[in-house]
């Protein structure tokens, strides 16, 4: 969101007291961004973020900042959920920030980024997809010859899977023809590189018709 969508959300919040919880566990990752919503209201927002994204994966701990009047009941809520984590994930994590080594760890995850965005706008630019960067995941919309459950299905035979536009569809609106991209989820670039040179081939080509009787 822009600086002034998010001026403009906590406008409305405070004049209806409502609190916000900012779900923002990719947030570090893009280089540029406008402020979190917790730096410009404090007080009225819950933000969360994780380790896990920005720094290792297999650094599975996350962190929440409350507004204060809420601590307690925080506090309260979280050891009737869960209790606590592993005492040694929270000693690693604290010399990691400590030492740089979580510093050093984000701009690695952030130089990847970048690369594979580079590597999605080559394959995939000329398709209109949409990718902020920083991003782990892309939009892309279908041509008019593809329906979205027909495209997933045809790049799952090729061995390339990627989420339909109907998962991210609340309700029974209906859902645009369109794929999510895991940009992250490849090993390797040189294997979201080919990944990425199928699905521009999959897109030019021709659905295989299905007749359903």
């Amino acid at each position: 969101m822009s600086l002034a969508r998010r001026q403009e959300i906590l406008a409305l919040c405070e004049r209806y007291q409502l609190i916000i919880i900012e779900d923002d566990v990719h947030g570090t990752l893009p280089e540029v961004r406008p402020p979190a919503l917790v730096e410009l209201s404090p007080e009225r927002v819950i933000h969360l973020g994780s380790f896990a994204k920005n720094t290792s994966a297999g650094l599975r701990i996350g962190y929440m900042l409350v507004p204060s009047h809420l601590h307690s009941a925080m506090s309260i809520a979280v050891r009737g959920c869960c209790w606590m984590i592993t005492p040694l994930m929270i000693e690693l994590t604290c010399q990691w920030l400590q030492s740089g080594q979580a510093d050093q760890m984000l701009l690695n995850q952030r130089k990847v980024l970048r690369q594979r965005g580079e590597l999605l706008r080559h394959h995939l630019g000329a398709h209109q997809v949409q990718y902020q960067d920083g991003g782990m995941h892309a939009w892309l919309p279908l041509p008019a010859h593809w329906r979205s459950p027909a495209f997933v299905q045809s790049a799952d035979h090729l061995g390339i899977g990627v989420a339909g536009a109907e998962l991210f569809t609340a309700g029974h609106f209906p859902s645009p023809q369109a794929v999510r991209l895991s940009i992250s989820h490849p090993g390797d670039n040189i294997s979201l590189d080919k990944a990425l040179g199928i699905l521009r081939q999959l897109l030019d080509s021709e659905p295989t018709p299905q007749w359903v009787i």
